[in-house]
């Protein structure tokens, strides 16, 4: 249903808002009703539910009730849009209309399709859980979770509790195996996975780089060969050749020196990046379950 297709009288809205004002000094339903409808045209979701259940404090009407769904669903509470939508099925007002009951029911039935189900197996198996701080209950041996990220503990008498972090998709499913510790133990912590220490990075840059000088001052005593056979051996010898020889000699002692020294450098420095990656790959990573978030949108209601 669309926003447009419910745009009632002005004077209809007011008269029925006006009829629960007088009880409740200080109260404008009618008011906050429009500041809930100007904040869901503007996609300030929470705004416009918070609007909405003050004016349903006021004037608990089906049509409300109703509004309160659309928004939750929006916000990706698909539970919260579940039972306020079921409360609308229960009480929808004289004379509703047959076509938005039926959407209704097609809509609570696409929404549990949208919540994500958290199978645990917990050892002790008498646990209770708690869902970012409230109390949760599981339905046919799973947890209806609404999609993104929460935090989900469980608890047992005489056992430490546990917390585990949730990232759960529209629809998805997470299975998680808790083994709860008694409190005559200490807890066992899992560590997290440490990144790359900088040892690392500082022993492979060096080793690639000794790696890299030493085989540029290869290919130069490699030039030098050459040029020296080019211009005493392989032509007419020239006259200075002799003091080529030992000149040629001197450098080659020198530029072997060098590439020893810098390979020796090199292959340090990869072998201590090695052991660093080795034991980064080696390390254990945090378990979580991993199973975003998926909005919907809706028209809203905009008078009853």
């Amino acid at each position: 249903m669309t926003l447009r297709a419910t745009i009632p009288a002005v004077a209809a809205l007011s008269a029925v808002l006006a009829a629960g004002a007088a009880s409740v000094a200080q109260t404008d339903p009618a008011g906050t009703f429009q500041r809930g409808l100007r904040a869901y045209q503007e996609g300030r979701y929470n705004d416009a539910l918070m609007a909405f259940e003050e004016v349903y404090a006021v004037r608990p009407l089906p049509d409300v009730e109703y509004n309160i769904a659309l928004v939750s669903r929006a916000l990706g509470r698909y539970q919260a849009a579940i039972a306020a939508y079921e409360r609308y099925l229960v009480h929808p007002g004289e004379n509703p209309d047959p076509a938005r009951l039926r959407t209704v029911r097609e809509t609570v039935t696409t929404l549990r399709g949208l919540l994500a189900r958290v199978i645990v197996r917990a050892t002790p198996a008498q646990v209770t859980f708690t869902l970012d701080g409230r109390p949760a209950e599981p339905t046919d041996g799973a947890l209806l979770v609404d999609p993104g990220e929460h935090v989900l503990e469980l608890s047992s008498p005489d056992h430490h509790p546990e917390r585990r972090p949730l990232r759960l998709t529209a629809g998805g499913i997470a299975e998680l195996e808790v083994r709860l510790v008694p409190l005559d133990r200490v807890p066992r912590t899992e560590p997290e996975a440490p990144s790359l220490p900088a040892w690392f990075w500082v022993s492979g840059a060096v080793g690639l780089a000794s790696a890299g000088v030493a085989l540029g001052v290869g290919l130069n005593a490699n030039n030098e060969a050459r040029n020296y056979l080019r211009r005493c051996v392989d032509n007419e010898p020239e006259p200075d050749c002799a003091s080529l020889r030992t000149q040629r000699q001197a450098s080659l002692d020198t530029q072997a020196l060098a590439v020893n020294v810098l390979w020796a450098v090199a292959s340090l420095g990869v072998a201590v990046a090695g052991v660093g990656l080795v034991r980064w790959l080696a390390s254990p990573s945090p378990r979580s379950a991993r199973v975003g978030l998926r909005p919907s949108p809706g028209g809203l209601v905009l008078s009853w």
